[in-house]
C-alpha cells in the first residue's frame, strides 16, 4: 500500500507541517536574482516533510496529514488509514518511516516574490519518484504549501 500511496503522491503538491520552524534566509534583493532557498534549507524542509508524514502514518491520522496535503490526496490517505485500521487493528505491520532518499532539489532564482522550489526523491528503496513543490510569499517568510485550487 505504501508504494501505491507514493505513486499517487508522485507529482503531488505538498508542504511541511510546522514549516515556520525551518530557518529561511531573508532575501533582501540587494543583488538579484537570488535563489528561493538555500540547498541546506531545502534539505531541512524535506526532513520536516519526512517527520510529518511519518507521524501522520504512524497515528493513521487524517488531521495530521491535512497539514501536508488537501483535497483528493487527503481523502485517499484518510481512506487508506481507515482500511489499515480494519485490516491491521493492532498495527502489527505499521507503515514504514518516510525518508527522502538521495533527493534532488531544483532551486530557481527569482527577482521578486512569490518564490518556489521543487524536491524530488523516492521515499522507499526502489520506490517511485515523489515530488514536493513548496513556496514562500515574501522575504523571511516561512515555506508554505503550494496547493492546487479546490
Amino acid at each position: 500500500m505504501a508504494s501505491a500511496r507514493a505513486a499517487v503522491l508522485a507529482g503531488a503538491v505538498l508542504a511541511t507541517a510546522g514549516c515556520s520552524v525551518v530557518p529561511v534566509e531573508e532575501n533582501t534583493f540587494e543583488s538579484s536574482p537570488l535563489p528561493a532557498i538555500t540547498a541546506d534549507g531545502a534539505m531541512l524542509v524535506l526532513a520536516e516533510i519526512d517527520e510529518a508524514l511519518t507521524a501522520a502514518d504512524t497515528a493513521r491520522d487524517p488531521a495530521l496529514m491535512e497539514q501536508l496535503v488537501g483535497g483528493l490526496l487527503l481523502q485517499i490517505d484518510a481512506a487508506r488509514y481507515a482500511l489499515d485500521a480494519v485490516a491491521d487493528p493492532d498495527d502489527v505491520d505499521p507503515a514504514p518511516p518516510v525518508d527522502h532518499l538521495d533527493p534532488t532539489v531544483f532551486i530557481p532564482r527569482f527577482a521578486d516574490y512569490p518564490q518556489w522550489f521543487v524536491g524530488a526523491a523516492a521515499t522507499q528503496p526502489d520506490g517511485p519518484l515523489r515530488l514536493e513543490v513548496l513556496a514562500r510569499d515574501g522575504a523571511g517568510a516561512a515555506v508554505s504549501p503550494l496547493r492546487p485550487a479546490s
